[in-house]
């Protein structure tokens, strides 16, 4: 089986994440988890899920499920900062333009973009609900326009 990169990000709201994910990046649920260590139905109950996108998975967690595991499976290490969670996420193949419109629409916390990297990418940034920062990108030269581009900003009329 080849290397798979899986994040887990700490959530403050499993819910809220899971719609979100599902809606901005038209992600599916594989399994949920409850409290109790159990797959359930429902996300209101959920403290883990699984969600997954053209083969891609994230997993989701909430902080203090994420805790707790880390207390109770490795009791002798204790980081000497607390958790925090933040991170950032790339989906290398999403259209950012397909995105673009959805994260407008629900005021996620628009960072950047979509912008024509050096480095031969078309990437939009933006928040989740936890403050993480997601990137979508797909190769530059496969836009909305169908056009390619010299490696600069894309006016969106944003600062």
């Amino acid at each position: 089986m080849p290397l798979s990169i899986v994040p887990n990000l700490m959530v403050a709201d499993l819910p809220l994440s899971l719609g979100f994910y599902q809606r901005i990046l038209g992600m599916d649920v594989k399994f949920i988890v409850d409290g109790d260590k159990k797959v359930t139905e429902t996300c209101q109950d959920g403290v883990f899920a699984i969600l997954e996108r053209e083969g891609a998975e994230l997993m989701l967690q909430t902080e203090q499920s994420l805790t707790w595991e880390l207390e109770n499976f490795f009791p002798d290490v204790r980081p000497e900062e607390p958790l925090n969670p933040t991170g950032t996420i790339y989906f290398r193949g999403i259209n950012p333009w397909d995105v673009l419109p959805l994260v407008e629409a629900e005021d996620t916390g628009y960072l950047q973009g979509p912008i024509r990297t050096w480095y031969g990418m078309t990437e939009l940034y933006f928040s989740d609900p936890d403050s993480h920062v997601i990137c979508v990108a797909i190769d530059r030269d496969v836009d909305h326009t169908g056009k390619t581009a010299e490696s600069e900003a894309i006016d969106m009329g944003r600062s």
